[in-house]
């Protein structure tokens, strides 16, 4: 049996260190929070509901995150709305069959599209292109920055279009039922040994050996494995110190990845609120209502906003009081209760973001990204296809896991 040590807990890592010991590996995972889930956060209010800090959104063709579901018996539950409509606030209203033809359009132009094209264009600019409505384009244009977090002028159209202009009118999605974050301790207790405060400083690394010093309960430790998988957001690649230092062209690679911001807001309702999903596409936001187990509603309201520009408006560095008033007065038949939660993952130590914002420049490097170099391994949400999602971060540990699996079998 050899060891392998995983740096991260949240989706990408466990699934690394899951599949892993699968393979009859032994795994170590080392996570700077006091928690498992990462990017995934699903505390509970006062009322004893529970809301999604982090991410939070399963797709019907999420086959990664549904399978792993089945097989660690953690259920889902259908949201109850759907995720690509939404009720217009603070502008031209926009009806849902209006919607569904925007999608359609959408899909449609990007299939007329050559690959030379796509990949030299960005989101804002194909959007402009678009024979839309102005309240279609400025509805599609407050959906898809918050989605992406950034400014779409500098959003690479390539690595996002399948997923972002999906024309399925029947689409569902999911959450787990009892938070997206059981998902993850789950796999936390399949993999046993887990340590948490544990912030790991720098990588010595020689072709067959591997040592990882970190810091826990302030104090400075060292531990070995014969390898390691880096399943940390790409934000903090750059904050360890590896030894021999990252090939040039990988470590350019990963300082060159923008990374989106967003910040999500959650009320605890005194009753079970009516389903609902809203676009505010002045400042812009968007909040919903969803079901959890058993088709209850869940007693809370979620709002999640992305770009710099759009949390400057929301005020999220003063705290939560501006955009809570906001959704308050688009929900006025909400009973809200309690103290609202907001998580701006910008200001997020271990996170400094919310996923990657390819530009057209950045996105080219992505298959650079996902190359083990020796013994060290790559996951995370920005090694997948299917970037920015459960999805591709959960594949993304799969995969690694796959390459370490191989790559030890072979030094045996």
């Amino acid at each position: 049996m050899m060891s392998v040590i995983v740096v991260g807990a949240g989706f990408a890592g466990l699934a690394a260190a899951w599949s892993l010991r699968q393979h009859g590996q032994q795994v170590t995972v080392l996570e700077a929070r006091q928690r498992v889930g990462g990017r995934i956060w699903s505390p509970t209010p006062a009322n004893g509901a529970v809301v999604e800090l982090g991410g939070e959104w399963i797709a019907t063709g999420d086959e990664t995150v549904l399978q792993m579901a089945a097989k660690l018996e953690v259920p889902v539950a259908p949201v109850g709305v759907d995720f690509m409509i939404r009720q217009v606030v603070g502008g031209e209203p926009v009806t849902p069959n209006e919607q569904r033809q925007m999608n359609h359009v959408v899909a449609e132009q990007l299939a007329g599209m050559t690959e030379t094209a796509v990949s030299a264009t960005t989101l804002g600019a194909f959007i402009t292109t678009l024979p839309l409505t102005s309240a279609q384009r400025a509805l599609l244009r407050a959906r898809l920055r918050g989605t992406y977090g950034a400014d779409l002028d500098n959003v690479a159209l390539q690595g996002f279009a399948n997923d972002a202009f999906g024309a399925d009118d029947h689409a569902l999605y999911y959450r787990f039922a009892d938070g997206n974050q059981r998902l993850a301790e789950a796999l936390a207790v399949e993999v046993g040994d887990v340590r948490l405060g544990y912030g790991v400083t720098a990588v010595s690394h020689t072709p067959n050996h591997i040592t990882i010093h970190c810091q826990a309960d302030n104090a400075s430790l060292a531990l070995t494995a014969d390898a390691v998988v880096l399943a940390i957001p790409i934000t903090q690649l750059p904050k360890i110190s590896f030894e021999p230092a990252l090939p040039n062209q990988l470590a350019a690679a990963i300082r060159r990845v923008p990374m989106g911001v967003a910040a999500k807001l959650a009320v605890a309702t005194a009753a079970p609120p009516s389903l609902r999903a809203m676009q505010d596409v002045v400042q812009p936001y968007w909040c919903w209502t969803g079901q959890g187990r058993n088709g209850e509603v869940r007693t809370a309201v979620t709002a999640f906003s992305g770009s710099h520009q759009a949390l400057a408006n929301l005020r999220v560095d003063n705290g939560a009081t501006h955009w809570f008033s906001l959704l308050q007065a688009a929900n006025p038949d909400l009973p809200l209760v309690g103290e609202p939660q907001l998580q701006d993952w910008s200001r997020d130590p271990w996170a400094e973001g919310c996923y990657a914002a390819w530009d057209n420049a950045s996105w080219q490097d992505q298959p650079l990204l996902a190359q083990p170099h020796g013994r060290l391994f790559f996951a995370g949400e920005h090694t997948a296809v299917h970037s920015g999602t459960m999805e591709g971060a959960l594949a993304s540990g799969l995969r690694a896991a796959q390459e370490c699996a191989v790559a030890l079998a072979c030094a045996t």
